[in-house]
């Protein structure tokens, strides 16, 4: 929507827009003005109010769960998973139970190097 409704240029035409969406609740632009400026001869200012209300919500805190892994190293988690019943020499007879073996080590290898963490921001 289209907020200058008077003539922004000494011949008449309105060569300066200020522009906002019409969808919302809160007008976020106000007091729309358009005075002749001094200093440009051929011109005229316009001025208006932008309302920040964002700025006076209080900001809901957002959860974050996540893993720290800066911490984690390539010899870290080697280690472990050589002392890991991966390395075993006798792995389960199928398929499925390998990838089963795989998956369960591993995640209890980095639950325990990088456990899930909860923050709050």
């Amino acid at each position: 929507m289209q907020l200058v409704d008077t003539p922004t240029h000494v011949r008449g035409g309105v060569l300066d827009l200020v522009l906002v969406r019409d969808t919302l609740e809160t007008p976020l632009v106000s007091s729309v003005d358009v005075t002749k400026a001094p200093e440009v001869p051929d011109h005229f200012l316009v001025s208006f109010l932008v309302h920040c209300g964002a700025a006076n919500k209080q900001r809901q805190a957002k959860k974050i769960i996540g893993r720290t892994m800066k911490n984690l190293t390539a010899n870290s988690v080697i280690d472990r998973i050589l002392h890991s019943d991966l390395a075993d020499t006798v792995l389960p007879s199928s398929v499925e139970a390998c990838i089963e073996m795989y998956e369960t080590t591993l995640g209890k290898i980095l639950d325990e190097l990088a456990p899930i963490e909860e923050k709050e921001i």
